[in-house]
């Protein structure tokens, strides 16, 4: 039997990846083409996710050339019936996105979750002790002082 030395590959996040060199029989070389399937790029979101204190559009893409995106608002896995992504999402409350692309001949991406938490303006944050709205890194300076043996605490800011 004769043998050859020969490189393997798989796929890893769409790209094919070749790793060690194997010895293997001429005949595993020969016949069909050993073209490797590609796999969609998964999609992205912009902005991205996180807390925001206004509705966004939230636009999903691929860097897949002609994948046909499918997403969801409610937190469900898209599959191949659920909606066609067409243009940016409007997001005006707290919405968990996921979103897959499909193309035909490749192997359908990985699925991307996105949650937005859209806060209103008569929301406060927790910790937000002076009632602004907003969370600083120092959101109140207490002034303590020993009177008469207790803590009197006087608030400077």
């Amino acid at each position: 039997m004769i043998f050859a030395y020969a490189w393997t590959y798989k796929i890893v996040d769409g790209k094919t990846v070749y790793e060690g060199l194997h010895n293997l029989p001429v005949s595993s070389l020969c016949g069909p083409s050993k073209t490797p399937s590609t796999i969609v790029s998964p999609p992205t979101f912009s902005p991205s996710p996180g807390t925001y204190s206004n509705s966004k559009n939230i636009v999903i893409s691929t860097g897949t050339a002609g994948a046909t995106i499918r997403y969801t608002t409610d937190g469900i896995t898209p599959s191949e019936t659920s909606r066609i992504y067409t243009s940016a999402i409007p997001i005006s409350s707290t919405t968990t996105l996921k979103a897959r692309a499909w193309k035909t001949g490749f192997t359908p991406s990985t699925i991307t979750t996105a949650t937005y938490s859209i806060i209103s303006s008569s929301q406060t944050f927790t910790g937000d002790t002076n009632g602004n709205g907003k969370l600083t890194l120092v959101d109140a300076i207490y002034l303590a002082k020993h009177v008469g043996g207790f803590i009197e605490y006087q608030k400077l800011y």
